[in-house]
């Protein structure tokens, strides 16, 4: 951990304190904050939360190492997982308190755009002394570009995943119906939604452009939060809840149509004439199109959801078995540190292996771990729990796609690394060119 620690930045700068902070998003344990500065591109801040009186303050040892832990998991194992052309850079900065205090008075005063749950339940962890750096996705252009408008596209792809595990009885609905669909029943039961949607995630990761366009169209028609359009770094839709681009509440297609028409998809008079799509099937069609293209990704997401092998059912009582037999420690360093068959599916022999000690009550597991081949059983049990918080972690993930259209016909010059290049046709000649 001591060569991590070089690594970290302190807030010499004043990064924080130098720039207009706004609250963006936020989960149960962390919130994201927009950096705005006249000397830096637009990059974003997440900081770690903690519940109000329930949960002590982190002592600055420990915050610190659960930081460090969080950055070597992302930046050693997430990242070789996916290829760091899909990961985000990031960068670990330390806080002082006058940056601490700014980002908690920047939440505090966007509590009235806070989901309630979140402003009842949890608060800055004020003693948390490190925080993670990174490029703002919703409104970065490549250097070229900077003063083109951008749009970026979130998508939560979820779980299109079929339970195949031994331990689901053949007629147990979770052998035919994947986990989203069956959130999303259950969802309506409980009045979470007036309405099941119709999206899919197996039709997302089929690689069918078919069946990409149907799953893109049902996202539009009910994102339920897995589907928001940002407009120059601003939420602007997301269906039903509305956006917050400045003035800005797109609770409509034909809302986003005339967005779409006035900022992105401006095709000269007499080739407009000539489009019979609207702006959304246009957009539907252009992330088809990327989708397509970055198959590897949606292929790497689909393989490693599927490392949930055994489901909730099976692994969780399996893993109190391991805190039962005190192996939290060694569970703990094993899943958060990287290790050689990470980046490796078990094969028949290693998932039959697996299998046998899911079935053994805590006696027999414990006579298995004491036995002549501790170590080998010991790693499997590990394992086992790893590869179900890799699903876990994939299974929740984000697709971020960022969209500036340029200019011209087309650009000649070096193009960015981390940058591609898609046109759309317009049906007279005049096509758009664009980089994601």
């Amino acid at each position: 951990l001591l060569y991590w620690m070089v690594m970290i930045k302190t807030c010499e700068n004043c990064l924080v304190c130098c720039s207009q902070v706004k609250f963006k998003a936020e989960g149960l344990k962390n919130a994201v904050f927009e950096l705005n500065s006249a000397d830096t591109n637009r990059q974003v801040i997440r900081v770690r939360k903690r519940r109000r009186a329930a949960e002590k303050l982190s002592p600055e040892e420990e915050a610190r190492k659960l930081h460090l832990q969080e950055e070597i998991f992302y930046s050693h194992i997430m990242q070789k997982l996916l290829s760091p052309k899909y990961c985000l850079s990031i960068q670990s900065i330390a806080l002082d308190m006058p940056s601490k205090a700014k980002l908690k008075a920047a939440l505090d005063s966007a509590a009235n755009r806070r989901a309630k749950r979140f402003v009842e339940l949890t608060e800055l962890d004020l003693q948390f002394p490190l925080a993670f750096l990174m490029d703002d996705h919703t409104s970065c252009a490549p250097s070229f570009l900077k003063s083109e408008p951008v749009f970026c596209v979130e998508i939560k792809p979820k779980s299109g995943c079929v339970s195949t595990s031994p331990l689901i009885a053949p007629t147990h609905i979770k052998r035919t119906t994947c986990s989203y669909c069956l959130r999303q029943m259950l969802k309506v039961v409980e009045g979470d939604v007036d309405e099941q949607s119709h999206y899919c995630p197996a039709d997302l990761f089929s690689g069918s452009p078919q069946r990409i366009t149907a799953a893109l169209e049902s996202l539009l028609q009910n994102p339920q939060n897995n589907f928001k359009i940002f407009y120059e770094g601003s939420l602007c839709f997301t269906g039903k809840l509305g956006g917050k681009h400045k003035q800005m509440n797109i609770q409509r297609l034909v809302d986003l149509d005339d967005l779409l028409s006035r900022e992105i998809f401006v095709f000269p008079n007499e080739t407009f004439k000539e489009q019979t799509k609207k702006p959304r099937e246009l957009l539907v069609a252009m992330l088809c199109d990327i989708i397509t293209k970055e198959q590897k990704l949606l292929d790497i997401i689909k393989e490693t959801q599927s490392r949930d092998y055994f489901n909730i059912e099976a692994i969780y009582p399996f893993y109190n078995r391991l805190l039962e037999l005190e192996l939290l420690e060694q569970l703990e360093e094993y899943c958060l540190t990287p290790q050689p068959n990470d980046l490796i599916t078990i094969d028949a022999y290693e998932y039959k292996q697996c299998y046998s000690l899911l079935l053994l009550d805590l006696q027999e597991l414990r006579a298995e771990i004491r036995g002549p081949e501790s170590e080998s059983v010991l790693i499997r049990c590990f394992r086992i729990i790893k590869d179900f918080l890799l699903a876990a972690s994939l299974k929740d993930c984000s697709i971020m796609i960022t969209l500036v259209k340029y200019p011209g016909r087309n650009y000649d010059g070096a193009l960015e690394p981390t940058w591609s290049t898609l046109t759309v046709p317009s049906g007279g000649g005049a096509d758009i060119c664009f980089y994601y």
